[in-house]
C-alpha cells in the first residue's frame, strides 16, 4: 500500500477550518506532551481530524467505530479496558490520546510498527499525514484516496498552529527521554510498563 502519488503528486490539502483551530492546537500538545515529535503529531492530528471531525464521541454509522481515530473490535476493546481501568469515561479526549501513546509507541507492538512504517513514507507532514493514513488507520483505498485532501491539510495546519516553531523533536513535560516508549502510568496490567 505504499504506492500512490509521490509527494508531488499530493493533493495540497484544505487547511483546518478556523474554529478547529483551538481543538488542534489542544490535540497536538497532548501528543507532543507524551513524546511525539511535532511531525509526527500533526500527522496524527490530521487523520484524527479525517477519521473523526475531532470529535472523541464519534460513532462510524456502518462500521461502529468509535472515538477520535475511529477505532474497532480489538482496539476498541482495549480502548474500553483503559477507560475502566483509569475509572475515566471512554470518551474523554486525554484517555484517548493515553491510548494512542500506549498503542502507537510500544503497548501494542504491531500498532507500532505500523506506525514506524508511517513515518517512513518520507520526511514531509504530508507524507507522514498519507502513511498514517495508510498504515495506521487503514481505511479503504476509496476512502483515503477520497480524504487525503483532509488529512494532509489538516497535518499541515496542525504543524503550523503548534507551539514550537519549525522544531521536529518532542516536547514533553513528565521528564522522559522522549525516544522511550510511553506508558500510561496507571494503566492496566497489560499496559503497563516494567517497573523492574
Amino acid at each position: 500500500r505504499e504506492g500512490g502519488p509521490r509527494e508531488d503528486q499530493l493533493p495540497t490539502g484544505t487547511p483546518l477550518p478556523k474554529d478547529k483551530e483551538a481543538a488542534a492546537k489542544v490535540l497536538m500538545k497532548g501528543l507532543m506532551d507524551r513524546g511525539f515529535t511535532k511531525i509526527e503529531a500533526a500527522a496524527i492530528v490530521g487523520n484524527l481530524w479525517a477519521e473523526s471531525r475531532f470529535d472523541p464521541k464519534a460513532v462510524n454509522p456502518k462500521s461502529r467505530a468509535y472515538g477520535l481515530m475511529q477505532w474497532l473490535d480489538g482496539r476498541k476493546d482495549k480502548l474500553d479496558e483503559l477507560a475502566r481501568d483509569k475509572g475515566k469515561s471512554i470518551d474523554d479526549v486525554d484517555l484517548q490520546l493515553d491510548y494512542i501513546a500506549w498503542e502507537l509507541k510500544g503497548g501494542d507492538p504491531y500498532e507500532t510498527s505500523q506506525f514506524q512504517k508511517a513515518m517512513a513514507y518520507g520526511d514531509s507532514v504530508a507524507l507522514k499525514a498519507k502513511g498514517f493514513g495508510y498504515e495506521v488507520e487503514r481505511a479503504s483505498d476509496r476512502e483515503l484516496e477520497d480524504s487525503m485532501d483532509d488529512r494532509i491539510g489538516a497535518a499541515q495546519s496542525a504543524y503550523s498552529l503548534a507551539e514550537g516553531g519549525g522544531n521536529n523533536t518532542a516536547v514533553t513535560n513528565r521528564g522522559e527521554d522522549p525516544s522511550v516508549n510511553y506508558r500510561s502510568p496507571s494503566a492496566s496490567a497489560s499496559m503497563k510498563p516494567d517497573t523492574a
